[in-house]
């Protein structure tokens, strides 16, 4: 019996530790390869099927958000974002502010369940320490980047380009 018991133990933790297959979940690190890091408030969730002609569809859940502040990203004012009914999943509760590390899977924002996400008024040192890091601005490349841009966007852009004086000769 107790050998069973420490099996089930050692799988479970085997099972959870291979869910989270990254190195690296500091805050600065999930920081830096998150899409989109937001204060947010669940709005309201639905439920999704798994698409019938997907066979890697999952059904799932869609949560809409009220962004109350963004520290990385686009800076919307509402996100939905999907947490697949897997090992993955990132439950949440509607009407409780969150701390949101968002990745982009297949056109979706999701959070990942192993890293720094969490309710806010548990992650105050975390959410502290994303306002500082949002502060120093976008550095290096995010390999899981979405790039929206209008045409209001490019025409600003353009306008600073021309304005910025030239880089000296070298």
């Amino acid at each position: 019996m107790v050998t069973g018991l420490c099996l089930s133990v050692l799988l479970g933790m085997t099972a959870t530790k291979a869910a989270c297959l990254l190195d690296d979940y500091s805050v600065e690190a999930e920081f830096n390869r998150s899409v989109e890091v937001v204060l947010a408030k669940v709005k309201s969730e639905r439920a999704v099927r798994a698409a019938p002609d997907d066979p890697n569809s999952i059904d799932g859940t869609n949560y809409n958000l009220q962004v109350r502040e963004t520290f990385r990203g686009q800076g919307g004012d509402t996100l939905t974002i999907y947490s697949e009914n897997s090992s993955g999943r990132y439950p949440m509760k509607v009407g409780r502010t969150y701390l949101l590390f968002l990745y982009e899977q297949q056109g979706r924002l999701s959070a990942d369940n192993c890293g720094n996400s969490g309710l806010a008024s548990e992650k105050r040192r975390e959410v502290n320490a994303v306002r500082r890091l949002g502060k120093l601005g976008d550095g290096g490349q995010k390999p899981n980047y979405r790039l929206n841009l209008t045409v209001g966007t490019v025409t600003r852009l353009a306008r600073a380009a021309r304005r910025a004086p030239a880089p000296p000769a070298g």
